[in-house]
């Protein structure tokens, strides 16, 4: 089993190991050590939008929303999604986190 040993601030902080028993190389534990550095370090934004129905989008994807009204585009990673079927028209009901 693989583990890093986290460093915080300007290098003098020690935050918690990140310990995964998954990961198979130094390489899946730095990356997972970003995304957790990068999950608590920045303010997010939920962004919740309806958008016609667009079939190949999973949790996880990176998007760009675009807000006409306020003129705003916000970039991130889709978090939730569901489809919503009728007529005339089926919609994707979508929530990002993106940066503040």
């Amino acid at each position: 089993m693989s583990s890093i040993i986290v460093k915080r601030g300007a290098g003098n902080k020690e935050g918690s190991p990140i310990v995964e028993p998954l990961a198979a190389t130094i390489l899946a534990l730095k990356a997972r050590g970003k995304r957790e550095i990068d999950d608590q370090d920045a303010d997010k934004l939920e962004v919740t939008a309806s958008v016609p129905y667009i079939p190949d989008l999973e949790i996880g994807d990176l998007i760009s929303i675009t807000d006409y009204e306020d003129s705003l585009t916000y970039t991130g990673r889709v978090t939730r999604l569901d489809h919503a079927f009728g007529l005339p028209e089926s919609t994707t009901n979508v929530i990002i986190e993106a940066l503040a």
